[in-house]
């Protein structure tokens, strides 16, 4: 039986494309053009049907479906037309545009199905059976448009005996007949709604059976034979406008768009000048009566001979608001863009000055000689502030938050000196609150690791802030220890606490960005929400993973484990006895440049103080100004080895002041080196310096070996080397 109807469906298919055929090859008047359309909307339908009826998946016949409802949608409204065209009945321009609208509407609905439901609000491919066919259970909206279209077929059965009675003709005849073939869909839609037929749907085939019929009616009666009407009907359709003149570009021909655009163009004195503007303006947009109008100049033939020009005018009035949209959308964009950078070099800036202070004076403090118990206390401060600037560093590049690139530095790093950081950082913010601070270190981890040791600090840190943030009592408990994995270590990290805890329902939510959970509970304690995504980002760059447990008022378990390289596989052992010696001798300079000449510049005196300070260990005297122009003024007066130039300064700012050393006369001027030393430190900005005429680039907070290799870099004949250097 399915063989059958597959078989009588391809047939069907093939009789309806001959009559598609047959009906081009004819010379039509309007309303066979509406009949040719009708045709081809039917086999449009038929087509998607038989590709329904042979599909084996949902997939396949949601395709079937909707290519069905692109003949659906337009066969009924065209047919209308064709029947109204042959009863001599003038519709109104607003009501063709109505049904038109409705079927774009149809059609824009069933071209959605699956993401709507205002056609089928469930559906289902059914295989097991004899007929493989899709259920499907209608909406309300369905049936509203199976009633629109036997509304439609009943209005054309009632015109055509309207035209019929009042004229007793052979073509009201003709047309009675012709539309008598509406009665086969009218009857076979609610048989194919009561699914009598077992998955088959005689709607499509009744369709195509009604345009044969029609045809066949069209045909025996000779209804139509006028060309001309044809031709006028296809011009008075076109939507865009045109104009058609000679060789001698003398106008032929012009339609109602066209005229519209151009009223003046019935007034001989004006007409050649409209019709030389617009050839010349060939592939142009142009303005007239506030539309955009594109213009193309097109030539025709007859017999391969060039006989004159088609001038089109397009109305690309809505193309071009939606571009202008665009293009201001983007201008938008592209300032917030800038004033995003604008704003995190300025917090960079504001941020990097203090900080570039602590840990500024506390490189000159360790310079020194220092009691042990100060030097102590002072690697304890850089060490935070180190610390604390690796995350004011993640917080402030956005650019690397919001698209993931975390750039990760490898080194070899000992395990125990990460313990001793974290404990002497976050043991004086616990004991602040009066917690318990439990530390449990597996005695057998590999003593020294490779991997980012700054971003599992700082994993750590967030971790540990978290839990000391929102815990009121009781303790906060580090558990560090590993699995070995054959060259490699996976290091894991337990932060646990007896704080709030998180309820069920905001745990999934917990990593995204800018989101923060009980916020009524929680609203006094500070935080941007950033915390933990940035945790998630650098844990899974690092080859591992972050998970929680949490009980609402008990407590949470944040756990992560990263993979990292081993180096030294000797055991840890208890963490607590193994002594930290990285800093804690005198930093002795590697060489030094007493009689290296440098100039700094920077608006704020204790940057000047820092640098100059930092200087000083190398036995380098070095000359400051507090302005660009003080330090043109001073370059003419003393020639330097090198300049470190501030950024933001007031009136003449470093990139202004780097410009007018470069433009003055001498090669001094055009080759002396100048260092950027500035706090804007955001994604881009060593690029930019550079590309500003800078040799280099240290940011503050200024790191002492950044500084130094500087100096050996553009200093290297004036410098004394250290013998252990």
């Amino acid at each position: 039986m399915y063989e059958i109807l597959v078989m009588i469906e391809g047939m069907s298919l093939f009789i309806s494309l001959g009559i598609v055929i047959l009906l081009l090859k004819e010379k039509p008047s309007r309303p066979q053009m509406l009949l040719l359309l009708a045709s081809v909307c039917s086999f449009v339908n038929g087509l998607g049907y038989y590709y329904e009826l042979t599909a084996k998946s949902l997939e396949v016949a949601l395709v079937g479906i909707k290519l069905e409802y692109i003949g659906t949608a337009f066969v009924i409204p065209i047919t209308f037309l064709f029947v109204a065209g042959c009863c001599n009945y003038e519709i109104s321009t607003k009501f063709k545009f109505f049904i038109l609208i409705i079927a774009f509407l149809i059609h824009g609905l069933s071209a959605t199905i699956g993401q709507n439901t205002l056609l089928y609000k469930e559906y289902y491919f059914e295989l097991q059976c004899e007929i493989p066919h899709i259920v499907i259970a209608k909406a309300p909206l369905y049936y509203a448009v199976i009633a629109y279209n036997w509304t439609m077929m009943l209005c054309q059965i009632g015109m055509a005996l309207k035209y019929y009675l009042k004229y007793r003709s052979k073509d009201g005849l003709g047309i009675v007949y012709a539309c008598l073939a509406y009665f086969i869909p009218i009857i076979t839609v609610p048989i194919g709604l009561s699914g009598a037929l077992e998955g088959y749907d005689p709607v499509p085939i009744s369709q195509q059976m009604t345009a044969w019929w029609m045809f066949l009616m069209i045909s025996r009666f000779r209804i139509f034979d006028s060309v001309q009407n044809a031709k006028e009907t296809i011009i008075d359709n076109i939507t865009e406008g045109f104009f058609v003149v000679d060789l001698n570009k003398k106008l032929l021909f012009v339609n109602g768009v066209a005229e519209g655009l151009f009223p003046e163009i019935d007034k001989k004195e004006t007409q050649d000048a409209i019709i030389e503007r617009l050839i010349s303006q060939n592939k142009e947009t142009i303005t007239i009566a506030d539309k955009r109008i594109a213009i193309k100049v097109s030539p025709f033939y007859d017999r391969h001979m060039l006989k004159g020009y088609t001038i089109w005018l397009s109305d690309k009035t809505d193309e071009y608001a939606y571009t202008q949209k665009l293009i201001e959308l983007k201008e938008q964009a592209e300032q917030a863009n800038k004033a995003k950078s604008v704003f995190l070099a300025n917090m960079s800036h504001e941020i990097r000055t203090p900080m570039n202070a602590i840990l500024g004076m506390s490189e000159i403090m360790l310079r020194g000689e220092l009691p042990d118990k100060v030097r102590e206390n002072t690697l304890s401060i850089q060490g935070a502030g180190k610390s604390l600037l690796g995350i004011i560093n993640d917080i402030l590049d956005f650019s690397k938050i919001e698209t993931g690139k975390m750039e990760l530095v490898n080194i070899n790093y000992k395990v125990a000196s990460i313990v001793h950081n974290i404990v002497s950082l976050m043991g004086v913010r616990v004991k602040e609150k009066n917690l318990d601070f439990i530390v449990e270190v597996d005695e057998e981890i590999p003593a020294e690791l490779c991997g980012d040791e700054m971003r599992i600090q700082q994993v750590m840190i967030n971790l540990l802030g978290n839990a000391v943030k929102f815990t009121e009592k009781g303790y906060i408990k580090l558990r560090i220890w590993h699995q070995k994995s054959d060259e490699k270590t996976l290091l894991y990290v337990d932060v646990e606490d007896t704080g709030s805890g998180i309820k069920k329902e905001n745990l999934p939510g917990l990593f995204n960005s800018y989101e923060r959970v009980d916020l009524i509970k929680n609203r006094g304690i500070e935080g941007t929400g950033l915390g933990l995504p940035i945790c998630k980002s650098l844990v899974e760059a690092m080859g591992g993973k972050i998970t929680i447990e949490s009980t609402y008022g008990v407590g949470s378990i944040f756990s992560f484990f990263v993979v990292q390289k081993t180096v030294n596989p000797e055991p840890i052992g208890a963490w607590d006895k193994v002594v930290i010696t990285k800093h804690t001798d005198k930093i002795r300079p590697q060489f030094h440049a007493p009689d290296t000449r440098i100039l700094v510049v920077d608006d704020t005196k204790i940057n000047l103080k820092v640098a100059v300070g930092l200087l000083k260990t190398l036995q380098v005297v070095a000359d400051t100004a507090e302005s660009g122009r003080e330090c043109i003024e001073k370059i003419q007066n003393q020639e330097y080895d090198m300049i470190f130039m501030d950024h933001m300064m007031p009136e003449m700012d470093g990139i202004e002041t780097t410009r007018h050393i470069r433009n003055m006369k001498g090669d001094y001027y055009k080759n002396v080196p100048i260092i950027a030393l500035t706090a804007n430190a955001v994604n881009g900005a060593k690029e930019m310096f550079l590309e500003e005429g800078f040799q280099d680039f240290v940011s503050k907070p200024i790191d002492m070996e950044q500084l130094c290799n500087c100096i050996k870099k553009y200093a290297k004949n004036i410098i004394i080397l250290q013998e252990n250097d």
